[in-house]
């Protein structure tokens, strides 16, 4: 069972035995606040407001969300599995190892979750699947994938990353796919990762490498002293984030991820390329090919963490 917990004063939650379609009150004992799950989602939003580079990156994503088109389930968890899960236990040098054959029941946190794929595979290999995003639509549609593809269970919370309402030390494993980078307060959202992650546990994240390809391409803001406050002008200010189209995005450097993560009691066990598997890189052979594995033109970097 998770811990849930008030993000306004950090009290405990009681969880409802059940949650289904109608509406259940979670009232806070201690500030009085009352939470709600609507439809099987935990809304630990509420009507907060969020900060401008997460509103900007929530719109963005509700329009790619909105523009999905729809598919046979099956297929398409066939192929987030093939391109993602598979790939990501091939190049993780960690990962593998905590989900052995036969090891269940550990506590998985999925952070900006959208589709929650990963939670569902994590969720059929019998593990305890918890997933958060703030958009609630694709959270919903989420929860039906769950119900139609073999019923399994699992958790969903609409709610921010910057403060999430889990208890200290909860999760085993979490999460995240191209995430952390949206939000500029990345520190603070690595120090909330390791705030719920139990002492042990595994952090992994994926996010754009600094190089002049996610510049030219995802018109990212690198994280760099000076390119980055002008950076940051130029797409937020003076473009309006016209082009960017995944939202708020942050690339980083190998050096600046590992500073990150040490500064909020991770220890960096890899740090790396990580090959997306669907990006193309060329004919094996050529120069493009090549360049693609050296570190100036890297796509995105694996970042595996261990809290002790």
């Amino acid at each position: 069972m998770i811990a849930l917990q008030c993000t306004m004063c950090h009290a405990p939650l009681s969880l409802p035995t059940t949650a289904g379609d109608e509406p259940c009150a979670v009232p806070c004992s201690q500030c009085g606040r009352t939470w709600w799950f609507r439809a099987g989602v935990f809304d630990a939003l509420g009507q907060g407001v969020l900060l401008s580079d997460a509103a900007f990156s929530h719109r963005q994503w509700d329009h790619i969300y909105a523009a999905d088109a729809p598919q046979q389930l099956d297929a398409h968890l066939a192929f987030y599995k093939r391109y993602v899960v598979d790939n990501v236990l091939a190049q993780s040098p960690t990962l593998p190892g905590r989900l052995t054959a036969g090891a269940t029941g550990l506590k998985v946190l999925e952070i900006g979750s959208g589709r929650s794929e990963w939670s569902w595979w994590m969720a059929k290999l019998g593990h305890e699947a918890v997933a958060i995003d703030f958009c609630e639509p694709v959270l919903q549609r989420a929860r039906a994938m769950f119900r139609q593809q073999g019923g399994l269970p699992g958790l969903f919370v609409l709610g921010s990353i910057e403060q999430m309402p889990f208890a200290d030390h909860t999760f085993d494993l979490v999460y995240g796919g191209g995430v952390i980078e949206h939000l500029a307060n990345t520190p603070g959202v690595l120090r909330e990762l390791a705030r719920v992650t139990r002492p042990g546990g595994l952090i992994l994240n994926t996010v754009p490498a600094f190089s002049l390809r996610t510049m030219l391409q995802r018109y990212s803001i690198p994280h760099v002293p000076l390119l980055r406050a002008c950076c940051t002008w130029l797409q937020m200010c003076a473009l309006r984030g016209r082009w960017m189209r995944y939202g708020f995005q942050y690339s980083f450097t190998r050096s600046t991820l590992c500073r990150m993560h040490a500064a909020c009691g991770l220890r960096v066990t890899h740090a790396g390329r990580y090959d997306v598997g669907m990006a193309s890189r060329g004919k094996p052979g050529t120069p493009g090919y090549w360049l693609a594995d050296r570190e100036p033109f890297w796509d995105v970097l694996l970042v595996e963490a261990v809290k002790d």
